[in-house]
């Protein structure tokens, strides 16, 4: 059911990838629990920590740091995408 560090590391990094190639940055935080704070480098305090880990039927998925899945590791364009649509700035805020 579970996974562990390096294969979710590994993910995680494919993640970062895709990120920047959408020029979002990506820092991998290792660990017990690995992790990636993503930030848009247009607005750096738009920031968030991304996790690899189990979903409730056992395959893997990214999760936000507040607990909900993100999509699996599978559909790594739909987690990109979504990452950068939380993300995003928005013309005329500070």
């Amino acid at each position: 059911m579970g996974s562990n560090a390096d294969e979710q590391s590994v993910h995680l990094s494919q993640l970062a990838e895709g990120l920047a190639g959408r020029e979002f940055t990506a820092c991998f935080l290792p660990g017990r629990r690995p992790a990636l704070k993503v930030a848009n480098p247009d607005t750096p305090t738009l920031s968030e920590r991304v996790v690899c880990g189990p979903a409730e039927d056992g395959s893997l998925c990214f999760w936000w740091s507040w607990g909900q899945p993100i999509a699996s590791v599978d559909d790594l364009g739909v987690a990109v995408g979504r990452i950068m649509h939380v993300l995003r700035s928005v013309e005329g805020t500070t």
